[in-house]
């Protein structure tokens, strides 16, 4: 089979199994696509890539602070949009309150429960 005819096949097969999983690919699907076709799982993402296909999760994630979309791997830990947005959410967190031994302004955090989900 001629190159351009494997990679031909490779996107039809990737744009099939996407439109019947609910536009996801499963996972591991480069993997065993890969294998299938004799190639590299990362020769299978190139090709997905040309046609405009990710496996990432297509789960969003939202800013603590403002709720805006942000964009990070399933993986990552970056939970606020801009670094502005980290300062005000620390900021709001902070409670005021008045020493009752020597009168000054102290802070203290707040307890937020957060739903990460």
């Amino acid at each position: 089979m001629k190159q351009i005819q494997r990679n031909l096949l490779i996107q039809k097969t990737i744009l099939v199994v996407k439109k019947y999983n609910n536009g996801e690919l499963p996972h591991g699907f480069f993997k065993d696509t890969a294998d299938i076709f004799g190639i590299s799982r990362e020769r299978v993402r190139q090709i997905a890539k040309k046609i405009k296909v990710s496996q990432r999760s297509s789960k969003k994630y939202f800013c603590r602070n403002c709720n805006k979309e942000i964009l990070r791997k399933s993986s990552g830990r970056k939970i606020y949009c801009t670094y502005n947005c980290s300062k005000i959410w620390r900021q709001k967190q902070l409670q005021e309150y008045i020493c009752k031994i020597c009168g000054k302004n102290l802070y203290t955090k707040v307890m937020v429960a957060i739903n990460n989900d």
